[in-house]
């Protein structure tokens, strides 16, 4: 008993001298929740988020105070982004008439500083606490469409002819990927153990895929022979806007607007999709904290 309470003693205090030389600080785990929305920039979005389209997010988090001005955190987080051509404001977008859905799924590790210092100790005086964060993690999603009223995963489709016999330079895109978020936000201790904060984060990915769009379109020929004439429909939905009086069949018919290899992606710049999510969090410390001598 006696040599685990040394030991018990001694890592305490290697951790001290690690994240806090020279100075008492306490160390303290939190764990809590964050509720909120979550939304997107890229191709479907516009050239701004459109904040009509904002969806659910929520997740849970576990914070681990190393001292007052940094903050270890990991997260566990769920959202669900969306973007549609027919509500953006240009007639170009309109004519392109894509649209999609999809949720996610993210673990990351967040590093946390606070400008400044977070005390565990309650304060009614104590002014709200501003941070920035920077992390990394892993995100899953799978952009989905409805044609018919029916849902369809596009990734299956390669709609932009990935791994065709002509488009066999094109890969699939993963639907598992690395993400960095960044963000800001504020917090305060509203009692010895409960806090509360509201957090704004950015998560930059490293697809240009969160809503299928990335590339040019294809042969419309190749993707119904290569994957079917589903893949050929939701690859152009530009017929759906564009009916044309066909003399041979003395009827009007879709006809599609796009060429082979033209953009099916429009984007000013080149940057890969980015996905949001915002919130109201309140955690709970889970133990007493750890007091680090001072060694002056």
């Amino acid at each position: 008993m006696i040599k685990i309470k040394q030991l018990s003693v001694r890592l305490v205090t290697a951790v001290c001298i690690l994240f806090a030389p020279n100075v008492a600080v306490s160390q303290y785990v939190e764990g809590g929740i964050m509720l909120g929305g979550s939304n997107y920039l890229g191709d479907l979005s516009g050239t701004m988020m459109n904040f009509g389209l904002t969806k659910p997010s929520g997740g849970v988090l576990i914070r681990y105070n190393i001292n007052d001005k940094f903050t270890a955190k990991a997260y566990l987080g769920y959202g669900r982004i969306a973007g549609a051509d027919s509500l953006s404001s240009k007639d170009a977008h309109k004519l392109r008439n894509l649209s999609f859905y999809t949720d996610i799924f993210e673990a990351s590790l967040q590093m946390e500083y606070n400008l400044i210092p977070y005390s565990f100790k309650y304060n009614a005086r104590r002014p709200w606490v501003p941070y920035v964060f920077f992390g990394v993690g892993l995100f899953n999603y799978n952009p989905k469409t409805f044609y018919n009223g029916e849902v369809y995963e596009l990734q299956p489709l390669a709609t932009e002819g990935q791994e065709t016999t002509q488009y066999n330079d094109k890969e699939r895109y993963n639907l598992t990927q690395f993400v960095v978020p960044f963000g800001f936000g504020v917090k305060k201790r509203i009692h010895d153990r409960w806090s509360i904060g509201a957090e704004l984060g950015f998560r930059y990915t490293f697809t240009n895929y969160l809503d299928d769009v990335g590339g040019t379109y294809a042969n419309l020929q190749v993707l119904e022979r290569g994957k079917g004439p589903l893949s050929a429909i939701l690859s152009d939905r530009s017929a759906e806007k564009n009916m044309v009086f066909d003399p041979e069949k003395n009827a009007t018919v879709p006809v599609a607007l796009f060429a082979e290899n033209a953009p099916r992606s429009n984007k000013k710049y080149d940057v890969n999709d980015i996905y949001v999510f915002v919130g109201i969090n309140i955690t709970y410390r889970l133990k007493r904290p750890i007091l680090c001598p001072n060694f002056n």
